[in-house]
């Protein structure tokens, strides 16, 4: 990785091939770009490293349709794949053997591979059907994968040369699996199909967890100022995806509190005060505050030429920034510092309800500025959909709607808050809180 602690002479090279590559790539205050324009395909992972010969500060990626890329000595773009068109989903560094450790996607070929830049070979670690991810936490390594939840399963290994099953995770399906500053292990589960959605926390010897209706995506720690601060996203690409906070302690593990929905969220990283959120089938890309119902920001720039975001990471560099893997190479971006900087989703539309609090109804009133597909929902505190209100094509202009604080089953929900999710045409535009009182 990266080191901080070079010497003086170290940082002044450093410092004049950064102001080279940010004249070379475009950017300037408050801006983004296209950090690398000949890598125009998708990114599904990137890391780091301290390999020689590798310029660009030894960042590697894992490439949909090319395998492992990598800047050489020369600053021109290498990729090796074991098949043609053979891809890879996930990469991580193994810095004792210089070399990479690479969850690849070629058919029949799927599996856990080494590659050695020096030689431009793999070696194969062994087959295993739909890699998830390979990632390195502490000195220990960690791989999962599996098309279907009876075939997932969760490995770990020391040396990145042999690899155990983690028998607490067979048969479900593994995301995504993070080390706090302690130690401890987060392990998030779920897809589409499955009944095991979960939040996992190692505690001691045993495993404890927290359910959720939707897939526990990805999880992150924020580095800045608490690095024990975890959100995890929780998504299924629909409109019902959230970003939430976690609360833990030696022996409980909560999702909760949630803090914004979004639409189609893929992937969680931070930056400065805020959270960023990726999202695919043009979901967009936001910066969140780390509030519950927070403000949340669209990044529209024009130079961001993507729809898709699979993957974050952070560029070596004083300015505060943060790197974008999409579906069209990597972007840059930096200096968004200011919340009125950030450009907010244009959508003229009020939306509030009356009384709040209430017993036992309120009326929600909401207005759009042309004829719009309209959906009103009610869910509770930990995310869950408590009530579809109304999903309709509704024509320009106010509009109001009682909820009598009955679910879809038309029972009475329990005293407490909710919050209701106002979405036009697909996207959410409004989420605002109310109070139940019995």
């Amino acid at each position: 990785m990266f080191d901080r602690n070079k010497n003086h002479a170290a940082w002044t090279i450093l410092i004049i091939i950064l102001v080279m590559t940010l004249k070379v790539y475009g950017i300037g205050s408050r801006d983004c770009a296209q950090l690398f324009p000949e890598l125009q395909e998708w990114v599904y992972d990137m890391i780091f490293t301290d390999l020689p010969d590798l310029s660009e500060f030894g960042i590697v990626f894992a490439l949909q349709s090319s395998g492992i890329g990598y800047y050489n000595s020369d600053g021109e773009l290498e990729t090796y794949s074991i098949v043609t068109n053979g891809g890879a989903k996930s990469v991580a560094y193994d810095d004792e053997n210089e070399r990479i450790i690479a969850a690849l996607i070629a058919g029949n070929s799927d599996g856990l591979y080494s590659f050695d830049p020096v030689t431009h070979q793999f070696s194969l670690l062994g087959y295993y059907d739909c890699p998830h991810f390979v990632k390195k936490l502490g000195s220990t390594y960690y791989f999962a994968h599996g098309f279907y939840e009876n075939d997932s399963r969760l490995y770990f290994s020391e040396d990145g040369a042999e690899w155990i099953e983690m028998p607490e995770f067979h048969g479900i399906y593994v995301n995504d699996i993070e080390m706090g500053s302690d130690g401890r292990l987060f392990v998030g589960t779920g897809d589409s199909c499955s009944s095991v959605n979960r939040l996992y926390m190692q505690a001691g010897d045993e495993w404890v967890y927290d359910d959720i209706l939707i897939p526990v995506m990805d999880l992150h720690f924020r580095s800045y100022p608490d690095n024990n601060e975890l959100y995890v996203l929780c998504s299924n690409y629909s409109n019902s995806d959230a970003v939430y906070r976690v609360e833990y302690s030696d022996t409980e593990v909560t999702i909760n509190p949630l803090l914004n929905w979004f639409r189609n969220a893929n992937c969680l990283y931070e930056y400065e005060d805020y959270l960023v959120v990726g999202c695919v089938n043009g979901g967009g890309l936001y910066l969140t505050e780390m509030e519950v119902m927070g403000n949340y920001f669209l990044i529209e720039e024009e130079e961001a030429d993507f729809v898709e975001v699979y993957c974050f990471e952070y560029y070596p560099m004083y300015t505060p920034n943060f790197l974008a893997g999409t579906n069209n190479g990597v972007y840059l971006f930096t200096n968004f510092t200011e919340k009125e900087e950030c450009e907010i989703e244009p959508f003229d539309s009020e939306c509030f309800c009356y009384p709040n609090p209430f017993n036992p109804s309120t009326s929600i009133s909401f207005s759009i500025p042309e004829k719009s597909a309209v959906e009103v929902n009610i869910y509770n505190i930990q995310g869950q959909k408590v009530k579809k209100l109304i999903a309709d094509e509704m024509n320009r202009g106010e509009h109001s709607i009682i909820w009598s604080g009955e679910n879809d089953l038309g029972k009475k929900v329990s005293s407490g808050i909710y919050y209701y999710q106002l979405s036009v045409n697909g996207k959410i535009e409004k989420v605002r809180r109310c109070l139940l009182l019995k």
